[in-house]
């Protein structure tokens, strides 16, 4: 892992928005996402597109920096949201990528905000 990497069994969840913070200004880096939850960049372009699709407005939305942000987002929230129920970082992104979920037919909650289904997530989330 690189030197300043999230290092996710070691930070809290404010210290983990704090680490994808960019220097230039956008609200999420691209890059340090990425890299931190494992994917590369053709896995997460991939991941984009199938979010850009999933979106109501995805007819208009010609903006890929926009649809990125949004990606990186709503899947800190469902990371987040599993953190806060007193598990680490580490844990809560791990199950993010990995754990299939049964109520959605064995997706991942990756898998899932990818296709655009954030609220889903969340509220399968306040059902436990």
């Amino acid at each position: 892992m690189r030197q300043g990497a999230l290092q996710p069994a070691a930070l809290s969840v404010a210290e983990m928005l704090y680490a994808l913070r960019p220097a230039n200004g956008a609200p999420y880096s691209v890059e340090r996402y990425a890299e931190d939850f494992g994917l590369s960049p053709a896995a997460f372009a991939n991941q984009v597109a199938a979010y850009r699709r999933s979106q109501p407005d995805a007819a208009i939305t010609s903006d890929t920096e926009e649809a990125t942000q949004r990606l990186i987002a709503d899947a800190l929230r469902v990371v987040l949201a599993v953190a806060e129920r007193g598990i680490t970082v580490e844990q809560a992104t791990t199950w993010f990528r990995l754990e299939p979920l049964p109520t959605f037919e064995r997706r991942t909650a990756e898998q899932l905000i990818g296709q655009g289904q954030v609220e889903q997530v969340l509220q399968f989330l306040a059902s436990w």
